[in-house]
């Protein structure tokens, strides 16, 4: 699994190869320039489609994975909480 900093490092650089700047992203997805600025450095802590449209915009998509176990032939969903 990546990080936060492994994944703002990459919203960065795809961000960059579009030739766009925080500012320019801010504007095409009125998220505040300070909120793009969190994602890029790690510090994003706030709600997950913010975060996604982010990535959308930029051209990258995050993708989750469900664990499951297998109990007498059935799939029970497994978490770690």
């Amino acid at each position: 699994m990546s990080s936060r900093v492994g994944i703002g490092k990459k919203v960065r650089v795809a961000r960059k190869t579009l030739g766009c700047t925080q500012q320019n992203l801010s504007e095409l997805t009125m998220i505040n320039k300070t909120t793009i600025s969190e994602i890029e450095n790690g510090r994003f802590t706030g709600a997950f489609y913010i975060f996604e449209h982010v990535l959308y915009a930029v051209g990258l998509m995050i993708i989750l994975h469900s664990l499951f176990l297998l109990i007498n032939k059935k799939y029970i969903p497994f978490s770690y909480c």
